[in-house]
C-alpha cells in the first residue's frame, strides 16, 4: 500500500476501524503533492468536533474516578486525544511529501503507535461501560407548565451539568445515593438510544422528558421516560443559557404572554420589561469574559413582541426563582 493511500484513508476515513487500520509494510513511490490542511477530519458522526461555543465537555476529576463510570469518561477523553494524534501523523504525511524518506518513515512508526494507543484506550473504556463518542449527558432541567400542562418555564438550579437537583433528589431521600442512581439511568438509557439515532442518520441533541409523582400512599415515584425528543427543546436553550452564567448560579427561562403581563399589572410587554429590569437589575462578574451572576433580562424584543416575551432570570439560589413561579400562578 502506498503511504499516501494510508495516510488518506487515516484523515478521511468515516469509519472508526477504517482510521485505526494500518498494513504490514507500505510504499512511498508516489508521495505527491502537499495537500491543504482540510477543515477537519473524517469521522463518524458521534465523534465530529463541536461547533465553536458549544462550551466544554465535563472532566471527570479525581474525586469521582472510584466510580468506573467516570473512569470510563476519562479514558473517552485520553482515546479523543490519541485519534486526533493519529489524524495529525496522517495530515503531516500529505502536508510534506517531499520530506526526506527516513523522516516520513518515522511519522508511519508514529502514526501506528498512535493508532495501537487509540484502540487501546477504546477497548478499556468499554470495559467500563463507556463507548467511544457515546451521548453526553449535557444537563438537567427542571420543567414548570399550568395547570393545563402548557408550557411556562424551565429553570435550572447550580451543577445543572452534573447533577440531578438537590430538590428532586430529596423527593427520595430514603434512598442513598438517588442521585448517582439517576444520572446511571440516564447514561444507560441514552447509550440504548445512541444506536437508534446513528441508525436514523440524527446527529444533534436529545432530550428525555420525565416526571416525579405521588401514589395513593404519598409516596413519591419516578416517571424516567414520558417522551424523547430528538430536537431542540425548551430544555435544551436553558442548558445553553446557563452557559453565560456564573458557576453556582440557577437560572429561570420562561415565556410571558400578554394576558400574563397584564394580570400582573403591566399594559405591555415594554412595560413589563422595564419593571423586570428595575426588580433585577444585571449584574456581571468574571474575567476576560463577565458573565451573569444575577439579574434578568429579556431574550426578545419587548417593544416588538406580539405573541410572548421570553425572559431569563438569575439568582444565587433556587428557591427565589421557584417562589416567583408559584406566586405567578404556575404549576411546577
Amino acid at each position: 500500500m502506498e503511504l499516501r493511500d494510508f495516510a488518506e484513508q487515516v484523515l478521511f476515513a468515516t469509519i472508526l476501524d477504517e482510521k485505526l487500520q494500518a498494513p504490514a509494510d507500505v510504499t512511498d513511490d508516489r508521495p505527491g503533492s502537499p495537500m491543504l490542511a482540510p477543515q477537519a477530519p473524517g469521522r463518524p458522526a458521534e465523534l465530529r468536533f463541536k461547533p465553536p461555543g458549544s462550551g466544554k465537555a465535563d472532566f471527570p476529576g479525581v474525586h469521582r474516578l472510584e466510580q468506573e463510570h467516570e473512569r470510563g469518561r476519562l479514558l473517552h477523553f485520553f482515546a479523543n486525544h490519541e485519534l486526533l494524534a493519529t489524524e495529525l501523523m496522517a495530515l503531516a504525511l500529505l502536508r510534506f511529501p517531499n520530506a526526506p524518506g527516513a523522516f516520513r518513515r518515522g511519522v508511519w512508526q508514529t502514526l501506528k503507535d498512535e493508532q495501537l494507543h487509540t484502540r487501546l484506550y477504546v477497548q478499556r473504556m468499554r470495559q467500563c461501560g463507556i463507548q467511544f463518542g457515546e451521548l453526553p449527558v449535557s444537563g438537567y432541567t427542571g420543567l414548570i407548565n399550568n395547570a393545563k400542562g402548557q408550557f411556562q418555564a424551565n429553570w435550572a438550579a447550580a451543577n445543572y451539568d452534573r447533577h440531578i437537583p438537590a430538590n428532586v433528589a430529596a423527593l427520595f431521600g430514603e434512598l442513598a445515593d438517588i442521585s448517582g442512581c439517576l444520572q446511571r439511568l440516564y447514561r444507560y438509557i441514552l447509550s440504548l438510544l445512541e444506536a437508534e439515532l446513528q441508525h436514523a442518520g440524527f446527529v444533534g441533541p436529545v432530550g428525555i422528558d420525565a416526571f416525579v409523582y405521588r401514589t395513593s400512599q404519598g409516596g413519591c415515584r419516578l416517571k424516567p421516560v414520558v417522551e424523547i425528543n430528538p430536537r431542540y427543546t425548551m430544555g435544551r436553550l436553558t442548558l445553553e443559557l446557563m452557559k453565560q452564567t456564573c458557576p453556582g448560579s440557577c437560572g429561570l427561562f420562561r415565556l410571558v404572554s400578554l394576558g400574563q403581563a397584564r394580570e400582573e399589572g403591566f399594559a405591555d410587554f415594554a412595560t413589563y420589561a422595564s419593571s423586570l429590569s428595575e426588580r433585577f437589575p444585571l449584574r456581571l462578574e468574571g474575567e476576560p469574559v463577565p458573565k451573569i451572576r444575577e439579574g434578568a433580562l429579556c431574550l426578545n424584543d419587548p417593544a416588538q413582541a406580539q405573541v410572548c416575551l421570553a425572559t431569563f432570570q438569575v439568582s444565587r439560589t433556587l428557591n427565589p426563582l421557584l417562589d416567583r413561579a408559584e406566586r405567578d400562578d404556575l404549576l411546577l
